[in-house]
């Protein structure tokens, strides 16, 4: 699970306007099985955290299938992605969400933009 503490512990976050988690659990995309289940994900706090503390950041992106646990998400009504995506948790903005897209070919890299379509 990814914690508030983890997001804190990167000093550029505050500065942001996508984080990318790499949790390097894409590697696992050959073997459905283990991509689908048990898969890295944002713990609620941590969902908090972004969305009130770094007023800069528009996006987030995972390398996993969610961004949200398969577990905790359906038994608590999705709070992490209510969390992010909720007009009602911030009145300021609702970030987009890029879930299980390939983060390893952006290792290594300095990355100053990024354009979605």
């Amino acid at each position: 699970m990814i914690s508030r503490r983890h997001i804190e512990s990167c000093a550029e976050s505050a500065d942001a306007d996508i984080i990318f988690f790499d949790t390097h659990f894409s590697e696992k995309r050959t073997s459905p099985s283990e991509y689908s289940d048990d898969f890295p994900a944002l713990s609620e706090d941590a969902a908090l955290f972004i969305r009130n503390s770094l007023p800069k950041l528009k996006a987030v992106a995972i390398d996993s299938l969610s961004i949200e646990s398969a577990v905790a998400g359906p038994a608590g009504n999705f709070p992490v992605h209510r969390t992010l995506l909720d007009s009602e948790v911030s009145k300021e903005r609702t970030l987009l969400v890029y879930e299980d897209i390939n983060i390893a070919l952006l290792r290594g890299k300095k990355v100053k933009r990024i354009y979605a379509f």
